[in-house]
């Protein structure tokens, strides 16, 4: 448990900027499309999903709260970006 404690500290309390393991110019320099389902709770943070949406270039964003975020606007997203068969 103390182990779990001290993960948990270091990841939300005392080093808790955006996400522990990219950088802003990362996420700026992304080419990959993400859907950023915003929620406001101590683990996902309302202000970091609205910043990543903002710093990611093919960033979509759901409504907030999650709960109306509707199945179809996850799915119009996917498909939107479903990877192209490879040519043989």
């Amino acid at each position: 448990m103390r182990m779990v404690d001290a993960f948990l500290s270091k990841r939300y309390r005392v080093s808790a900027d955006f996400v522990s393991k990219l950088t802003r110019d990362f996420v700026r320099a992304g080419h990959t499309p993400i859907l950023v389902l915003a929620d406001d709770v101590p683990t996902h943070l309302y202000n970091v999903a609205m910043e990543t949406a903002v710093l990611a270039p093919l960033a979509q964003m759901s409504l907030y709260p999650p709960k109306i975020a509707s199945r179809s606007r996850r799915t119009t997203c996917l498909q939107a970006h479903r990877p192209q068969p490879r040519s043989r």
